[in-house]
């Protein structure tokens, strides 16, 4: 293929703990290349004009956390300088609160913001908060300005949302989700090797999952399409092993895949888009939690939570993929062939893209 008429890119990061027994999945926020509105410069400004003050990169983790906040408050104050009057002084008094009823795990988390770009250990958010509910009356308006910074994340996602619609081509939006989670809880996860090495292996199969998945969707378009390939870096994967991992996926004969790089969350030229990937990332294992959804409740429930489509064209086919053992359910096989061969403790989702996608 030579030229590539059509450009795509897909930004990619995890969510879940991978070398644990739990619903972990990859996500990628596929979009048009370049996107008009949504330019690197462009999605950095989205962040700064909504959520400025917020310790940059926007965590999705941390940003659920409404004591958060208050770590980042006392970590860079100055942050904070826009703020109502109101809330400021709601921080002002919670930071007091936490100096003086839970000062070691405070300032060990106000440390760690520091260090982490506003990262700190989720364990302690629970218990700063919890000394908050008994020792202020300030929780609930925490709670509500947490709220609002969430809904001014959503107000990111509608103009991503809106962007994508102006710029569809053949049913496809032009920016939309992937995901590759598993075909039941730990189908990635090998048995016979230590976590670490357990948690690479199962990471880079539901990445290779999603990407194989992305480039089926882009291949239902007419013409030839090339999509780079944006991730964050993960568990100390080198880049070798993702552009490895990337060169084996099967595409269809009309898609390439480039690998254009992997970051790590502190680099300084961290792209905003991958931010909301991780974002997108975060919510989309927030629904697999449920994991026996049907395929069409899932999609729902996504559509629902982060405002972008997770499926496309005619007829309409799910952005989610299934892996490793889904990927063994391929044609000839038949409908009734894939529910006979799938185990009893497969998720229900798993088992309807696999008979969609036929």
């Amino acid at each position: 293929m030579a030229g590539y008429p059509h450009n795509w890119c897909v930004f990619i990061d995890e969510s879940g703990a991978f070398d644990n027994p739990e619903v972990v999945s990859v996500t990628g926020l596929l979009m048009r290349w370049p996107l008009p509105g949504l330019r690197r410069v462009e999605a950095g400004a989205l962040f700064q004009q909504h959520l400025s003050h917020v310790p940059w990169p926007v965590h999705a983790a941390h940003l659920n956390h409404d004591v958060s906040q208050v770590v980042w408050h006392a970590a860079v104050p100055n942050l904070n300088s826009h703020l109502p009057d109101e809330r400021l002084e709601v921080l002002k008094e919670s930071v007091e609160c936490l100096f003086k009823h839970a000062k070691t795990r405070f300032k060990r988390a106000i440390q760690d913001s520091r260090l982490r770009q506003g990262r700190f250990d989720i364990g302690d958010a629970w218990h700063l908060r919890k000394v908050l509910g008994t020792q202020t009356c300030h929780l609930p308006k925490l709670t509500a300005f947490a709220r609002q910074d969430l809904e001014n994340y959503q107000k990111i996602l509608q103009h991503v949302s809106l962007l994508g619609t102006e710029y569809a081509q053949g049913g496809l939006c032009g920016a939309s989700i992937v995901c590759g989670g598993e075909t039941f809880l730990g189908d990635a996860r090998p048995a016979d090797r230590g976590a670490q090495a357990t948690a690479r292996i199962r990471y880079l199969t539901l990445f290779s999952t999603l990407l194989t998945r992305a480039a089926a969707v882009v291949g239902r378009l007419e013409g030839e399409h090339q999509i780079r390939v944006v991730s964050l870096v993960f568990g100390g994967i080198a880049k070798m092993e993702l552009d490895a991992a990337i060169n084996a996926v099967t595409c269809p004969p009309t898609v390439a895949l480039l690998p254009l790089g992997a970051y790590h969350w502190d680099a300084y030229d961290l792209d905003a888009r991958l931010v909301l990937a991780d974002f997108l990332a975060n919510r989309v294992n927030g629904v697999l939690k449920s994991h026996r959804r049907k395929l069409n409740q899932f999609v729902e429930s996504v559509v629902a939570t982060t405002g972008l489509p997770i499926s496309s064209g005619k007829p309409q086919r799910a952005h989610l993929a299934a892996g490793p053992t889904a990927a063994t359910w391929i044609t000839p096989m038949t409908a009734d062939d894939i529910r006979a061969a799938a185990a009893a403790a497969s998720f229900p989702w798993a088992i309807d893209q696999a008979i969609q996608w036929l």
